[in-house]
């Protein structure tokens, strides 16, 4: 009975060796809204932070991921996630307008203020 113990406290640790950890990612993207998936998985929009689970293979590698950014009417954006240990890596994307998608590049101009327009035109200052 003796011998068995141990054996029973150490169980658990040796299940979770190799298991892997999480890293955690705070994602934004300008505009926000953004759909957020990490190897095809939904994890919510941006702005967000995610937590990523990095297991470990046979060589206790730790494996890498994708994340991709979509956004109807603008090009998906992609990077590759790596494991960083107890950081909160910060990712800031650009996303660009489809080509031929005039809604939403008059979405991303500045406005003139039509009121300042009409005041010029009648000589107002």
């Amino acid at each position: 009975m003796r011998n068995i113990l141990p054996s029973i406290i150490l169980l658990p640790f040796i299940f979770l060796a190799g298991c892997g950890t999480y890293s955690s990612f705070t994602i934004k993207s300008s505009p926000s809204g953004a759909d957020i998936l990490v190897d095809g998985k939904a994890m919510g929009k941006t702005p967000a932070t995610i937590k990523v689970p990095f297991p470990e293979n046979n060589q206790l590698v730790r494996e890498k991921k994708i994340v991709s950014l979509k956004l109807k009417g603008y090009k998906e954006a992609k990077e590759i996630l790596s494991y960083g240990e107890n950081t909160d890596k910060l990712l800031n994307f650009e996303l660009v307008a489809e080509p031929g998608n005039e809604t939403v590049a008059k979405a991303n101009v500045p406005q003139a203020d039509p009121e300042k327009k009409v005041n010029l035109e009648a000589g107002v200052k």
